[in-house]
This record gives structure tokens, sequence and C-alpha cells, in this order.
């Protein structure tokens, strides 16, 4: 860090100076003889509001006002759209347009707009101004400023000397509207005549006054009412009708004054458009700062929004959305900060709320300019031809417009104000702080600071960092610091205080930082070697990259090994060579690099970069395993591999075309080895025009990019003719339902030039042929590059036969082809059957499950109904609770008998194999040498359709157990868990009561059997569609393509399920 003081002598003839505040603005006076200027400062208020002077008129005679933005931004996309202004013809867009005479145009604003509208001085000698225009249904503002009694006069346009006109007389606590004609003297028309109408105030109400601006509207319709409106009370003043007034369309109005006022007339031209739609706002936009801000004034109507964006690149990026303002103007900023592009076109969408299919709309927008973020509004005032220098020096301040004035007393610090204070700069590499002695005690005093960085390297200050790194700040202390500044960089500083001193310019250059950026260190290393040299060569940063100084220190040694073989030390330039060094070896070298020499041997303000580099070997290697793998006429391809060294030292390769037996020059190129696309690990180059059937000798050579000798040829042989080429190779295929109509599906085929295509293959045929239909295509090679090729065919029939070829043919040959048969299987086979009985008692069930296709989802019921009806109506209710299950009664294989749900069997996506050992927890389930109905209800679901089928099965519970002939323990499936076999419990009784009581029902029994095998009989021919087909003898399933089996020998092959 360094500091110094600057002392600037500013010389400024400074009488008094007087700073007055309130809640809003900051008012600063500086008054030299006759003569009073003034500056007030809005400071932090968004939107900014409306400023008013106000100052004794009796002891003044002329007034310039001017409104600016600290910094003062002057770029050529600022427009306020005035028609005297040239940027309206700049910011001409499509479908906008200009609006100088609508009734929005003459409306009252209370916004910083109004600030820029001209005051009209009237006094006793020039006491009428105007006229002005007026037309019919718009509602006129004006402001005045007045002590004595004022008046606005209205006639119409035509001037006839029957027209009536009207005068609204104005004094400070009453109004009075009259009527007269234009023959008439206008300078007795008060004293002749009773008032239409009038208005009396109070002494609390002022209606104008001389120390605040007071605003009003006025405005006639068509049926001749006369309005003047209070626009800060919101209260109408005047509201007559005058059944005399005739069809004008536009009045004339005249102002006139008793003594000393000021006023202002509103006009207030802007852009606008009807339309929803996407347009340019406006020209092209140089940003001045890397941070974007735009300030403008924008309307929409009540159903109309505005999005503002800009496109970089493909993407679009939106800055603001304004929703609807209901027609009123509102002042917006837009902001982006850290833009990456220095130059844009900022774009507008007009469009409706939600998309709403309106016709009809109205956006507008106003007073655009380029803006700060820390920006000031500051406005101006200059007074000349002073009476009472002191009385106007008192009484002069400025205050919001549409609020009450406040004038708070506070010290004058006129006179303790230095015009030449000693200013303390302290500089660091990224920071810069100004300082000078307090001068307000108070800090009511504004400062305002702009910094410009300057690259003497660069003159496109757009795409410069350095002339990038501006800004602005304010401040009420004696001090700034500036952050964030660019080391190594010369800026330009202006400080002031508004009116108490004059600008002060200070030249400052920011300190080197302490280690080198990342854009300065070597990263575009060079470096070229012989048997025993290396060259190391790296570009030096850009004048606007380097920050400071530079100083390298180089070691060179061998890895795992921590002997330096050379060290160079202290070195400014970019250019080094190590010699003495060994062939065939790897070496690694360091580069440290530092602002100083001193700052070298500091772990922590250096930085190091390591790089690796190989010798090349004295006898160079051959390419490795080279083969010609295709020849045409007049093409040949070869393929070919490199030594590890040559892919780590990035070899080049010279390769050598001579033709046999002839005269003709040899043809050589050097280039860069090309990777082929299909396999690994190895090169591909293509040898173009050559001439049918000749002799031809292909050499290749190698060496490193950065050595001058190349090592011994490889020679390849080849005579150029036609061949027949190769079929293809690794063909799959894949059938994809349709998500429509799932009997028409799409197929999907891959293939593959073969590893050794013999003969040039330029086309590739494919027939797909069934009974019903023949495709053909024919696939034109772009290059003789291996890739994978593919091809989808859609709509084909998912239950045909099709027989795929693929032939590969060129200008001589089209005779190899690969033929693949295929046929999609019909999703009917896959119906499961029901479970196989294997053997019951009186304990358990065991049934054997069929083959799950993996492409159904399955779930099997299995229910078994007893031939005892006692209770048949309460069983058949029970059954829809059963194991949660809701199954259709109807279903069932009797229409009586106590259902009991033993199974509930749900596959998903699997197969499944083994026995099923089925029991239910409850005693005396099963009677022995009773008839048992089983209902099989087995349901599929296979592309969000559901199949169902049903099978019956009619068994007899023998007296004793049978014995298990399986190997395997019965296993029990119950809700997918499983459970030990449950033994049933029997009790003794008497047998011959058994045999009484069979006795009775057997008849019965034998009826019932007839009946339900005669059922059986009939649900079996309904069920017909629904069973088994015989498979077919064969059935083959498509295989998709995966690239690890892409060189198996199998891989086409299709295998019998």
């Amino acid at each position: 860090m360094r500091g110094r003081t600057l002392e600037i002598i500013v010389s400024v003839k400074l009488l008094v100076f007087c700073l007055v505040t309130s809640s809003e603005v900051f008012t600063r006076i500086k008054r030299e003889q006759h003569k009073i200027q003034g500056v007030c400062v809005e400071k932090g208020s968004e939107p900014y509001d409306a400023i008013g002077w106000i100052y004794p008129l009796k002891d003044s005679e002329n007034e310039e006002t001017k409104t600016k933005y600290l910094p003062d931004i002057q770029n050529q996309y600022n427009c306020n759209f005035n028609s005297p202004n040239g940027c309206s013809v700049k910011w001409r867009m499509q479908n906008w347009y200009i609006d100088n005479n609508s009734s929005k145009t003459t409306e009252f604003s209370g916004d910083s707009r109004w600030d820029d509208i001209p005051t009209i001085m009237l006094n006793e000698a020039h006491n009428i101004s105007g006229p002005f225009p007026i037309s019919v249904g718009h509602k006129n503002g004006i402001s005045i400023r007045s002590s004595e009694p004022v008046g606005i006069s209205l006639c119409p346009k035509t001037s006839q000397s029957s027209d009536p006109c009207y005068n609204i007389n104005i004094s400070k606590y009453q109004i009075k509207l009259y009527k007269f004609t234009t023959w008439q003297d206008k300078s007795s028309f008060a004293k002749n005549h009773l008032p239409l109408q009038s208005y009396k105030g109070t002494r609390r109400t002022e209606i104008i006054s001389e120390n605040e601006w007071r605003n009003f509207e006025v405005s006639f319709n068509e049926n001749g009412n006369i309005r003047f409106v209070d626009k800060h009370l919101g209260k109408i003043f005047i509201e007559y009708a005058d059944k005399d007034f005739g069809n004008f369309s536009t009045m004339l109005a005249t102002l006139h004054s008793e003594g000393k006022s000021a006023w202002k007339i509103i006009k207030n031209e802007f852009m606008y458009t009807n339309r929803a739609m996407i347009s340019n706002m406006g020209p092209r936009l140089i940003l001045p700062y890397k941070d974007l801000c735009i300030s403008l004034y924008v309307a929409t109507c009540n159903n109309c929004e505005m999005l503002f964006f800009y496109k970089y690149g493909r993407s679009k990026n939106i800055l603001k959305h304004v929703k609807s303002t209901n027609e009123n103007w509102v002042e917006i900023k837009i902001k982006e900060a850290d833009m990456s592009v220095f130059n844009l076109d900022l774009l507008v969408e007009t469009k409706f709320v939600n998309g709403t299919n309106s016709t009809e709309g109205w956006w507008a927008i106003d007073d655009v300019r380029v803006c700060h973020e820390n920006e000031i509004k500051v406005n101006q005032l200059k007074l000349t031809s002073i009476q009472n220098d002191q009385e106007v020096t008192n009484n002069t301040y400025c205050h919001v417009i549409g609020k009450r004035s406040l004038r708070p007393e506070i010290p004058s610090l006129c006179d303790k104000m230095k015009s030449s204070p000693q200013i303390n700069i302290e500089t660091r590499a990224t920071y810069i702080k100004l300082s000078w002695p307090q001068e307000d005690p108070y800090n009511l005093t504004t400062y305002t600071l702009s910094y410009q960085g300057i690259d003497e390297c660069n003159l496109d200050m757009r795409r410069s960092e350095r002339s990038r790194s501006s800004g602005f700040l304010t401040s009420n202390q004696s001090e700034f610091i500036i952050k964030d500044l660019v080391p190594k960089t010369k800026y330009h500083i202006t400080i002031s205080s508004l009116l108490c001193w004059k600008n002060k310019d200070i030249s400052e250059e920011t300190l080197e930082s302490d280690e080198p950026y990342i854009d300065e260190l070597p990263f575009k290393m060079k470096i070229q070697t012989t048997f025993t040299t290396a060259d190391l060569t790296w570009n030096t940063p850009s004048c606007n990259s380097r920050k400071g100084g530079l100083v390298y220190t180089l070691t060179l040694s061998i890895p795992g090994s921590n002997i330096i073989t050379e060290k160079i030390e202290n070195r400014t330039n970019n250019t080094y060579k190590f010699t003495d060094l060994k062939p065939s070896t790897i070496y690694t070298v360091r580069i440290w690099s530092a602002r100083t020499v001193q700052k070298l041997k500091a772990i922590n303000q250096r930085n190091m970069l390591e790089f690796n580099f190989t010798t090349p070997s004295e006898v160079i290697p051959l390419v490795e395993n080279a083969e010609i793998y295709a020849i045409g006429s007049n093409i040949a391809y070869v393929r070919y591999e490199l030594p590890l060294w040559a892919i780590e030292a990035k070899a080049e390769i010279r390769a050598s075309l001579c033709m046999v037996n002839s005269l003709a020059r040899c043809r050589e190129s050097v280039l860069e080895p090309e990777p082929c696309a299909l396999w690994k690990n190895k090169y591909c180059l293509s040898v173009y025009n050559l001439v049918n059937s000749r002799i031809y000798n292909i050499s290749l050579e190698i060496k490193d990019k950065w050595s001058d000798r190349f090592g011994e040829k490889k020679t390849l042989i080849a005579y150029t003719e036609d061949k027949v080429p190769e079929p293809a190779q690794n063909v799959s295929y894949e059938i994809i339902p349709g998500e429509q109509d799932p009997t028409h599906c799409t197929l999907h085929i891959n293939w593959q030039i073969p590893y050794f295509p013999n003969g040039i293959i330029n086309t590739f045929n494919i027939f797909l042929s069934s009974a019903t239909e023949e495709i053909v295509w024919s696939y034109e090679v772009p290059k003789m590059l291996p890739i994978i090729y593919s091809h989808q065919v859609p709509n084909i029939n998912c239950d045909d036969k099709y027989i795929l070829t693929i032939q590969s043919a060129n200008a001589g040959y089209n005779k190899n082809y690969t033929t693949v048969v295929f046929q999609k299987k019909n999703i009917q086979d896959y119906l499961i059957r029901k479970p196989e009985l294997v053997f019951n008692n009186e304990d358990s069930l065991v049934l054997q499950p069929p083959i799950f296709n993996q492409t159904l989802d399955s779930t099997i019921y299995v229910i078994v109904q007893d031939t005892d009806t006692t209770g048949k109506d309460a069983s058949l209710q029970q059954l829809h609770i059963i194991n949660e299950q809701i199954i259709n009664v109807k279903k069932l294989c009797l229409p009586f008998g106590r259902p009991i749900m033993l199974l509930l069997f749900k596959v998903v996506n699997s197969g499944s194999s083994g026995d099923i050992f089925l029991n239910k927890s409850v005693e005396n389930l099963f009677k022995t040498s009773t008839f048992y109905c089983v209902t099989y209800i087995i349901k599929s679901h296979y592309h969000g359709q559901e199949l169902e089928l049903t099978e019956y099965q009619i068994l007899t519970i023998p007296r004793k157990p049978v014995t298990h002939t399986s190997n395997s323990s019965p296993i029990n499936t119950q809700n997918q868990s499983l459970s030990e076999p449950i033994k049933w419990k029997f009790y003794s009784f008497n047998r011959w009561w058994l045999i009484l009581l069979i006795i009775p029902f057997s008849f019965t029994l034998f009826f019932l059997i007839r009946f339900i095998i005669a059922s059986e009989t009939k649900r079996r021919e309904q069920k017909k569609t629904y069973q088994k087909k015989e498979e077919p003898e064969h059935v083959y399933e498509s295989i998709l393509y995966y690239e690890q089996c892409s060189n198996s020998k199998l891989y086409d092959k299709l295998f019998h399920e």
C-alpha cells in the first residue's frame, strides 16, 4: 500500500451556500451577484417523483431548470419520443406509433417527466400566454404557482362574434366561471357579468399558492360540460353544462395573470402499439458498463402485459415481466448484472394476460434511457436578474409535486465549505481509497465519484476488461473506497460535490497483484523434441491480460527421481532449450511463475505448472498390423495400429502411393492418424483416385510431430479391381408392438459392415417379404468408414412370418446376402392353462402350475366347492370377502356349495415351475368320499389388455391319504408366502351311522354328478376359444442387439425356445 496527498487548487467565486432538507429531497443553494444556482438531489427513490422549484416570484425574472441523472450517460439508446427529438427515427419499430394528439398525451402525471416540461412565466408586462388548443373529451393537465389571481379563457377555434367564451378565474381562495362573447371587452367582463358558477375555499385551504405547485385538469365534452378539477385533492371545483354550447371539437385556451405567476401545460408524447407481438425494442444497445440498466415508463391495458428479454445464442434470457398497469404509467428498470455480451438487441413481447384470445390491446413506452444502479436524480435551477439576493436565497427550495411542502430549519453550512480540500489517496491492487477532511458535520452534503479504467492495449472498449471496469458511487461521508478494480490499471477518477466544488479529476494506477493470474501462466506450451534436445515455447500473456511483471524458474528432471538434471533461474523470456538429453526418455519440466525474484522464493506468492515430454527413439518402429481390408477399381481402404509412444507423442504418418511398373511419380501426404469409427485402437486411411487393374505399393511411415525424421516404411501391395463384397454382419432385429393398433408392429433392424468387406460396399439392398406383402429398400453408403447401420419398417403385420434379406452390393457385384426368418408369437399361445392336480387327501391338495410366459403378468385363483347345500346362500355371499378378492359367483362351477379360496398365486414377468402345496387352516375342510368342484380363474395382462380363462375340475377326497410320489417336498403358497402343512384332526364315530346316511343320498348324488358332468361339458365347449392351442413345431424369438456380443459368431443365430 502507498499513500500520498493530492492538493488541487480550484478558484470558485463562492459567496453563500445553504442546505435545506426534507424527508424526500436535499437542496443546495449557491449565490453569486444577482444570480442564484440551486441543486435538488433526489436519492434512493424508485420510482422518481416530480420535483418543483419554489422561490419568490416577485424578486426574480428569468428561470432555467434542467433535470439530469448522475452519472450522466449519453447513449444513442436514450429517447423521450418528443417531436423535435431525432431519436424517434432511430426507434422506429414495425406496428409501433408515436402518439402526439390523443387524450393520454395531455393527462396529468406526477412522475419525473413533469420536471422537463417548460415553465411559462407571466407578469404585469407580459400577462397573457397562448392560445393552446384543447380537444373535446381530453383531460388537460395544468400546473400553477402564483400568489395573485390568474385565469384560463376558453374560446372556440372558429372565433365567430356569436360564439360563447368561458373564463375560469382563480384566486387564492375562490374560483369563478364566467361566460362572454368574443366581441366583448375581455378586460371588463368580470365587472359586468355575474359568474355562472363559483367555488369558495377556506382560509386553511389555498387553491393556488406561491409556495407550492398546484395541479389541475380542465376539460369539456360535446354536451358543453366544462370541468375544472384539483388533482392534488381529487376535488371537482367547477362542473357546468351550458345549453347554448355549440358543437365544437376544439377550443383555444389562453392564460392570463394579474401578477407574477408560473405555469406548466402538460404535453407528453410516447410510443404505443395495439397488437400482441414480439418486436425489437429500439436500436441496438451498446452497454457503457458491464451491468445492464435501462429505465423507462410503461403502461398497458387492463388485460395486457409486457415481457422484456434478449437472445444469446439459442437461449431466451427474460429480463422483466410487467403485469397489467390498468392504463397508468409506471416507471420500471430493466437490470442484469455482469452481462456476458457487450451489445445486444432488446426485444419486447406484448401479449394478453393468460393467453386470452383478445384482438385489441394497448401497450405504451416512454422516456427510455440507459441508467446506473447507483444513480441519483439532480434538478438544477438557475435564476438571473435577482432584485433581493438575501430574500431569494433564504426562500429558495424544492419540493415533491403533489405532496405538502415542508422546510425544516437547519444550520447554514455555507461558509464552512472549502473549495480546495486535500485528498489522500491509498492504492492497492484491487481498490483505491480517497479521503479528505470532514467539512459537513451533519453529513448532508452529497458527494459523487465516477471512475473509468483506461486500456492502452485494446482500443475496443466493449471487449476490454480494463475499459469495462468503471462505475459510479455516491456518499455523504468524506471518503470513497473503489473496490473490485483491475490490477496494474490506470483509472480516471472524477469527484464532485455538485455546487460546492468544481469537478476534481484524478488519475491513479492500481498496483500489480501479489501473484500471477491464471491467464498469465504458460498453459499453451509447445515442446519440440529431438533425440537429445527439447525446445520449450509458450505464449506470453497479452497486454490486456497482464497484471504485472513475470519472472520464471525452470527445472528438468526424470519422473521417479528427485535429481534435477538442469535448472534455469530468474528468466523473463518465454523460450528455452534443454540439451544433452537421452533418447527414448520421459522428462518432467516444472515452471514457477511469480511477479518478482523475491516472490519466487515465497511459496504462497508463486504458481507452478508441470509438463511431461518424451524424447524420440533413435530407431523409429513400424506401424503395426497394417492391412488392406477393402479394395475396388479406384479406391482402397487401409487399417493399421500405432505403437504406444506414437500415440502419446501425437505422431504424424506419411502415406506414399506408387504404381508398379510406371514412370509416374509417387504421391505422398503427411497426415494426422484418424481413428476408425468402429474398431477400437485401429486407425483408418482411404486412398482415392486409383486406376483400375493396376498394382500399387502403399507405404506407411511414422514420426514424432516435432521431429524431422520418419521411421521405416511398411509397404502393402494392392491390385485394383472390383470384388464381391462380403455380406453384412451382426444382423439383429426387434419387433415393437404398436401403441394404437396392437395388430401392427414396427420392425427395427441393425447391421454392420463386415470386418473384412473384401470388395467395396456402395449399397445395402434390403428385402422384407411375407405371404401378404414385400418391401424393398436400398441404403446408400455415404462413405466407407465402418459404422452401424439401422432401419425401421413401420406397420407390418404382427402375426405374419417374414423373411429378411440384407444384400451387400457395389457397381460390379450384388451376390452375397444375409437372410433371417422370424415371426412374432401369437399372444393366444401364451395364455395360462389350469394347474395340474398331482394328488389330494383329507389334509391338502398338491397342484403342478403351468409354464408362465415372461411377457405376461398373471394371477391364478383356485376356488373349491363341496356338494353340501347347507347354508349355500350365506356361503356364496361370503365369497366376496375371501382373501380380499372379488369373484363373480356366476363363474363358479356350481351355483351352490360353500366356496373356499385356497390359493392366490401371482406371477409378474417370470416363469414358474415346481409343485404348489395347498392347505387351509380350518378344521374338517375336506370330507372323505365326497365330490368337490374346483374352479380355476386365470387372469393375464398384456399391453393394457386383460385376458381371462376359467377352467373346472371334479375331484374326490379318498378315505386314506395318498403318498406323495414327487421327490420334492410340498410347498404351501398362500398370499405369496410359505407355511407348514396343517395336519387335519379327525373324531371317532360309528361307521354304521355313516352307511345309513350315505344310502339315502346315493341316488341324489348320482343325478347330481350327471348334472355336473353335463354342465362341465357345456362350459368346456363355450370356452374352446381360450383353450390351449397346440404349440407350433418351430417358434422363434427376436434377439436384441448388444454391442458386447457383436463379435460372437453365434449372434445371428435363432434359438428354438
